[in-house]
Formats: C-alpha cells, sequence, structure tokens
C-alpha cells in the first residue's frame, strides 16, 4: 500500500531481481490511482540496490516542472535527454505528440530500444498512462506495456472497481502482457485510529469537547491503530 510504499517498493524490487525482470511498467485501470508514484517509488528502490536504473516517464500530461524530450524510437536520444539525480537514479522525460504517438505504438520498436539501445542500464521502469481513458497524445500503454518483461496495475482501496481491474487484465492479456501483481493505493482510507477521533469529535465534540480531544488524542497516538484496519470511507 501507498502509506508504507518504501517497504513494498523494496520487496517488489526484490523479487522482480529474483524473476530477472528488467523492464517494468506500471499503469492502471483508469487513471487518477497515484501509479506514477508507484513507478517512482520502485525506481527509487532499484537505485538505493545500487542498480543502474532508469525511469521513463510515458505518463500523459507531461509534469509542468519536467524538461520533455520530443523524440522518436528509431532516433538518437539527444545527449541531455537523460537526467540523473544525486540518488542515481536516471530519469527520461518523454513527451509524446500526434505526430509520434504511432511510432510509440510500435511493441518491435519499443523492444529494441528497451533491450539494445538502453542495455546499459540494469531496470528500467515504465510510467504508462491508465488502461483506459488514455490522452489521444498520450502513448499506447498496452503496446508499452506488451514491450516490457512485467506489468503493476495500481488500483484504489475500496474505489477501482473490480470490473475496471478485470478489463484491464483482459485487455493486456489480449496481447500478450506478462500482467505480474496489483498494487493497492489506500490514500482514501482511514486507519482505525483516524476513524475512531473523526466519531469522537462528531459525537462528543459539542458537548464534551475536552474528553472528545483526549479520545482523539490517544486513538491518534496508537501505534497499532494507525498501521491496521484500514477502513474505506
Amino acid at each position: 500500500m501507498i502509506d508504507h510504499w518504501s517497504r513494498t517498493a523494496e520487496q517488489l524490487m526484490l523479487s522482480t531481481v529474483e524473476s530477472k525482470i528488467r523492464v517494468v511498467a506500471v499503469t492502471s485501470p483508469v487513471g487518477g490511482a497515484g501509479t506514477s508514484t508507484v513507478a517512482m517509488g520502485l525506481a527509487q528502490a532499484f537505485a538505493q540496490a545500487k542498480r543502474q536504473a532508469l525511469l521513463i516517464d510515458f505518463s500523459a500530461p507531461a509534469r509542468e516542472d519536467a524538461e520533455v524530450t520530443d523524440w522518436a524510437l528509431g532516433k538518437p536520444l539527444p545527449p541531455d535527454a537523460i537526467k540523473v539525480g544525486s540518488d542515481g537514479l536516471a530519469r527520461l522525460d518523454a513527451a509524446v505528440t500526434p505526430s509520434n504517438r504511432a511510432v510509440f505504438g510500435n511493441i518491435d520498436l519499443l523492444v529494441k530500444f528497451f533491450q539494445h539501445d538502453l542495455a546499459a542500464y540494469d531496470s528500467i521502469i515504465l510510467d504508462l498512462p491508465a488502461i483506459d481513458g488514455a490522452s489521444q497524445t498520450a502513448i499506447n500503454p498496452v503496446a508499452a506495456a506488451r514491450a516490457a518483461d512485467a506489468v503493476f496495475l495500481v488500483g484504489l482501496t475500496g474505489l477501482t472497481l473490480r470490473s475496471e481491474m478485470i478489463e484491464a487484465v483482459q485487455k493486456l492479456r489480449q496481447v500478450g502482457a506478462n500482467v505480474t501483481g496489483v498494487v493497492l493505493n489506500d490514500q482514501f482510507c482511514a486507519t482505525l485510529g483516524e476513524e475512531i477521533a473523526d466519531v469522537s469529535y462528531t459525537r462528543l465534540g459539542r458537548h464534551f469537547p475536552r474528553t472528545a480531544q483526549w479520545i482523539a488524542h490517544k486513538a491518534l497516538a496508537a501505534t497499532s491503530l494507525g498501521q491496521h484496519f484500514r477502513i474505506v470511507r
């Protein structure tokens, strides 16, 4: 889950290394599930493990603070296209345009790019748009996922519908993509401690404010209530 993402990212990273998975795609059934957060966390886990990791941001729209590079498969990357952070993580922010989108939908070219042009990297993480509702100017997430060695789907706990997840898996498997696992983002869930504090304030706060505050403080301070029993509101 996102709240404990660093630990989860390490576990995913170790599993991919043990399975000799090099190119990992991260996508979701629908937008807004936290795909970029998962992709970045996973890429950082690879970098912290001292692996030569490259995060390719194909998500749409491109981040406002990113220096996007307008390039197409089959053409050399500009020398400064890949930025390397202080943590050793390399990043490529790619701008997919209407004119080059079709090229990025070519699975064979994508595989060649990942396996040959980027052969210097031990691990490549793809931050992809959602399977459903992707922008017309975005890369085809299904094609990119097919070119990867493994695919992780990100869903929102309590909000991503089972039917949406099933449909996304079916679309990916129809083209032969290797759907490896699902990451659940619980950002809209409350801990049991948060739920107790909320009930305390709403039920007791008006007439017994000091009691409500005391209960809420104790509930929020309890470690066990903050780590378990996630509740979908």
